[in-house]
């Protein structure tokens, strides 16, 4: 978006509404005439005529009419102003009465619903904006900012979209700390993950950087380096206890992980 603010009055049929999207602006929505189902991150709700909502930027939202809520024409009409990410924050480089309103701004990660008189205010300076060009516009654009930021008559609604890979990693994670000194194996694996082995494969290359060997080897070498520096456990025993079935195997994994041997990293962590 080349302008640092987009108006957009608009009377559409329900299924010319653009369904569930992104984009980088701030948007502010108002709903003059329709209702129906809306979309908020994760959270599905009803929304009405005259409500008003912020939303962030780059927060997956979509609004879905309902086809009897439509005018005599079988339209529904909105007002949205579309603003930069940047906008408040820059505002406020040039007029410093705004860093306020721009530190606020920053700190909204959830789309707001305004009520009362706040509402009430917000719509009339919307629908003032319909007869003016961009330039003139302006004013009125720095009031809503003001408002929108300093103004209590609102409440969060919607829930943060849940980032899947992360939260697949975490639980990855957890469930491998957990066996890896048991003789875990990539079909458990999958099948806790609820993916196909090769699917799991790749999330893990991805996550990791390692094979699913590797990543569990990583884990059991981790262990076995703590119990090396912290007990007086023999190195066969700890290589059993991390998962590992082969002595001479571990011993090979360790040194070339760790550049020694398991006896030599126990003398150098322990001083000896």
């Amino acid at each position: 978006m080349e302008e640092a603010f987009v108006y957009d009055d608009v009377r559409l049929t329900p299924k010319q509404q653009i369904s569930i999207h992104t984009q980088n602006e701030w948007e502010l929505s108002y709903v003059i005439r329709g209702q129906g189902i809306r979309f908020l991150g994760e959270e599905k709700q009803p929304f009405y005529e005259g409500e008003i909502i912020l939303i962030p930027p780059k927060f997956p939202h979509g609004w879905f009419f309902d086809d009897e809520s439509t005018d005599e024409n079988g339209y529904i009409h909105n007002i949205t102003l579309l603003f930069t990410a940047e906008l408040p924050t820059r505002l406020s480089l040039v007029l410093p009465e705004l860093t306020r309103v721009a530190d606020i701004f920053s700190a909204i990660n959830l789309p707001r619903r305004y009520v009362g008189k706040t509402s009430v205010e917000i719509a009339r300076l919307l629908e003032e904006m319909r007869v003016l060009d961009s330039a003139k516009r302006l004013p009125l654009v720095l009031q809503l900012l003001i408002l929108i930021a300093e103004n209590a008559e609102s409440e969060e609604i919607g829930c943060k979209p849940v980032n899947r890979s992360k939260q697949n990693a975490e639980k990855l994670r957890i469930y491998c700390e957990c066996n890896f000194y048991e003789n875990i194996t990539l079909d458990e694996t999958a099948a806790y993950m609820k993916m196909n082995k090769s699917a799991l494969c790749k999330f893990v290359k991805k996550h990791t950087g390692k094979t699913f060997t590797e990543y569990i080897n990583s884990l059991r070498l981790k262990k076995a380096a703590y119990l090396l520096a912290s007990t007086t456990d023999p190195a066969c025993d700890i290589a059993y206890d991390c998962g590992f079935t082969s002595v001479p195997y571990f011993h090979r994994l360790f040194s070339r992980n760790y550049g020694m041997s398991p006896c030599k990293y126990r003398r150098k962590r322990c001083g000896g």
